[in-house]
């Protein structure tokens, strides 16, 4: 079971705006692109930051929502990512 995360609800809320750029700083911070698909607005896909979508059937459904930090996702979540390229999270409803 997928735990939901304010975060998300967050991004998820905020949806079509991005981070400012960086201004030069150096972090080390991984972020994630949040998608989502409005035939399953309670389901959420993250990828790393600028990756494609992985080779979903259905990929033009969904529809890139913002970009999310490393610090602000679930447990979870990045290792899923790292591990397959993507990750589905459970938003609530």
């Amino acid at each position: 079971m997928l735990l939901q995360s304010p975060a998300i609800v967050h991004a998820a809320q905020h949806r079509g705006r991005r981070r400012p750029p960086d201004r030069g700083q150096e972090t080390s911070m991984q972020a994630y692109d949040l998608y989502l698909n409005p035939k399953r607005p309670t389901l959420g896909l993250y990828v790393k930051a600028g990756a494609a979508l992985p080779g979903l059937a259905d990929k033009a459904d969904w529809q890139r929502e913002g970009t999310v930090d490393a610090s602000e996702l679930p447990p979870g979540v990045a290792a899923g990512v790292d591990a397959n390229g993507h990750a589905f999270q459970e938003l609530g409803g």
